[in-house]
């Protein structure tokens, strides 16, 4: 079928011709995957930074975190010898009360050969009494001690020193902490 357009010229539609069609499509084409390319690679760029800047971040922190590794470890030895040296002190001023308190106890004829304390501050002394009588006052004054408890004489041996009898004994008793 054959159209015909009567219309004047003016008044008719005007038709685009086929090459001036296919440049402006082709060309609105080309205009987009272009937009679209630069877009790509300024988002590419945006995420380039973010990855640099994520880096350096990593880089701080896995030094920070290093240090802060070495800091705890320095931290831990320096509560470990903390610990010994109030270990220590405590036991050095328990033994020091305690062997205060003894010498307060020890008359002029009696005189103490070993002394030891452990954990539980259970107090084990030997020693030497010129006689049973001078041991038996010895015994008394620890027992009428307030900072002893549980004194018991575990042993006493007379024996004969240079023509002169000498009472060796061993008493255990218990320190509490006034």
């Amino acid at each position: 079928m054959i159209k015909i357009n009567l219309l004047p010229p003016e008044k008719r539609r005007k038709q685009i011709p086929l090459k001036r069609f296919i440049t402006i499509v082709m060309s609105s084409f080309v205009i987009v995957w272009v937009g679209i390319y630069f877009f790509m690679l300024f988002q590419a760029a945006i995420l380039q930074d973010t990855i640099l800047s994520a880096k350096e971040s990593y880089q701080l922190m896995t030094k920070s975190i290093e240090k802060k590794e070495i800091t705890e470890k320095k931290q831990q030895v320096i509560n470990k010898k903390n610990a010994v040296v109030t270990g220590i002190s405590k036991n050095i001023n328990a033994e020091y009360a305690v062997l205060s308190n003894i010498s307060e106890l020890v008359t002029a004829s009696v005189w103490l050969t070993e002394f030891h304390m452990d954990e539980k501050k259970v107090v084990r002394i030997k020693g030497n009494a010129s006689s049973y009588p001078q041991l038996a006052t010895f015994l008394n004054r620890f027992e009428n001690n307030k900072a002893f408890t549980e004194v018991s004489l575990t042993s006493a041996n007379v024996t004969k020193v240079s023509n002169q009898e000498i009472t060796q004994f061993e008493v255990t008793a218990k320190f509490k902490e006034l």
